[in-house]
Parts: C-alpha cells; structure tokens; sequence
C-alpha cells in the first residue's frame, strides 16, 4: 500500500472531549495502547492484537468506521477492508522488528505449522538446527556456539544490517526515528527478542505517532509496565554482546514461566521439538542464513 503523508488532527483540549481510537498492531498492541494513553490525556485507546482482531473482526471493523483515528499495523489494514483502510484517519505504523542483538533466531515449520519451542514462536536457533539437520548431537551442537562461528555467519554484522532495516522502514512510513535508536542503544539491549521490544521503544514509538498526529502530549518519565518481560527473553550471546557494549549470557527465560534454562538445555529441548516433526523448513526469511549455517556445519563436522 502506497504511503502517503497525513494531515495532522487538531489537538482537542481539556473539557472538549477524548478522540477514540483503535490500535490494531502484534503482540506489541498493549504495551503500544498503554504508552499512548500515558502520554496523552485527550485520547481513549482500544487496542487489538492478530487474535483478537480475529475474534472481533466485523465489530471491530464497525468500530473503525466511527473512531477519530485507527492505527493499523502495515500487515493487518487489510483486515480493515478497503472502504475502511482508504480512509483518512488510517494511520501505518511499522511494529518493532530488530535481529541486531539476536541473529543467530529464526522461523522454522513443519507439517505447514511454525515449530514454537516453549520460548515462543520465531525463536528457533539457527545453530541448533544446522547441527540437527546433520545428525550431530547435543554437546557437538553446543560447540558451536563459538566465536569463529559467528565470524563466519556473518552474526557481528548483523547490527549495522538491522540498524539500517530498522531506520528505513520507518522512513518509508513518515517517521524518524534514528535520533530515537541511538539513546535505546545507549541503555543496553533494547529488545527481549527480535519481535518483542523493551517498552521503552513503545513509549518513544508512542510520543512519535502522537506528535505526527498533532497531539498535546503529557511531559513525563513515567512507563507503562513492560508486559512483553512477561513472555521470552532471549540472551545476546556473550561474544556479540561484547562488540556491542552489553550485557552477554546464555540464559533463555521461557515463555511460560519466570524460570531461565542454559543454552545446553535449550539445545536438548530443541532437539526433543525437532525429533517429534516431519521434515523442518526454513521461513523465506530466515532460508538463506538457515541455509548458510546448514553449510558452514557441514564443513565443520
């Protein structure tokens, strides 16, 4: 879908009356619905994750025909249909997406079903798998999780790639946000995992929408909490996190619980996953490094 330029909404004040709006947007919905309602006192915010816009389609479809402003993920305006989509108070917005700390992760399916360890979906090792496809086993697959090896897959580039992925991709939706990902980088790995943002982005996501649409926002420090420390977090592995200036470790939290595992145990845990499906594919993201590693392992065997 084209992107055009959007008229900014006059601010309504004190006493005129909240606008409504409807947040469609990933998993990243509550964290993005609450950073708006903290920063602004004019706007009610209704927010949808793919779930429950499913759940809710044709009421949610009702609603965006009456709300003041709808802000849509690229992915879901579709669902929107397109009488409601062309509308003018349909704003895009580019959900966080950032491998730069995490590139060794990856989509993996079986059977036309993504392969979801119990650290979430996507968050397969790249690694792991490449040991797997060539019949290596646990131990053999955790030597390689090794410096040389993640020379040679290209993992300690991965961030200027990211950076740039990142910064365009809001550019081709009217924001700027390259001042705003360097004071992120600046306190540490900013991301839980590539899809799930610390909420500090979704606060400085939040007041970015808020000013391109023209609205008085509220001067404060305060953060929502941060929901998505509820559900995985992956680690930077010590060696990137050593080139890029944060904090390293091996330790997975799981999705599922507040418990973290070894890298040693996530392995196995793999393994049991991988052993129990039919033959594993690569998403078409995800084939060509899934397919440099399956490579690079078999040299190294």
């Amino acid at each position: 879908m084209p992107v055009t330029p959007h008229s900014r909404a006059p601010s309504r004040r004190r006493g005129q009356g909240r606008q409504k709006w409807l947040l469609l947007f990933n998993c990243q919905a509550q964290g993005l619905a609450n950073s708006l309602s903290v920063l602004c006192e004019d706007v009610d915010v209704e927010y949808h994750d793919p779930v429950s816009l499913q759940k809710h389609l044709a009421a949610i479809r009702e609603r965006a025909s009456t709300c003041d402003r709808v802000v849509v993920a690229p992915g879901l305006v579709d669902q929107l249909g397109a009488e409601l989509a062309g509308r003018g108070n349909v704003t895009l917005v580019p959900s966080p997406l950032f491998f730069g700390y995490h590139p060794d992760f990856c989509d993996l399916e079986a059977g036309g079903r993504e392969l979801n360890p119990r650290y979430g979906s996507g968050y397969n090792s790249v690694l792991a798998y490449a040991a797997f496809h060539h019949g290596m086993d646990e131990s053999a697959a955790l030597a390689l999780y090794r410096e040389d090896v993640y020379d040679a897959l290209g993992y300690f580039d991965a961030w200027c790639a990211a950076r740039h992925f990142f910064i365009e991709r809001y550019e081709q939706f009217g924001f700027d946000i390259a001042s705003r990902f360097i004071a992120w980088s600046r306190t540490g790995a900013f991301m839980h995992t590539p899809n799930h943002p610390k909420i500090l982005v979704l606060r400085d996501l939040a007041a970015l929408i808020l000013e391109r649409l023209g609205m008085d926002t509220v001067q404060t420090d305060a953060m929502p909490h941060d929901n998505l420390a509820n559900g995985a977090v992956l680690p930077v592995y010590p060696e990137i996190g050593l080139r890029l200036g944060v904090r390293g470790s091996h330790l997975f939290k799981r999705g599922d619980a507040y418990r973290f595992a070894s890298l040693r145990d996530f392995i196995a845990e793999s393994f049991r996953m991988y052993r129990a499906c039919g033959p594993i594919r690569a998403s078409t993201m995800h084939a060509p490094v899934v397919a440099r590693a399956t490579a690079l392992v078999a040299e190294l065997r």
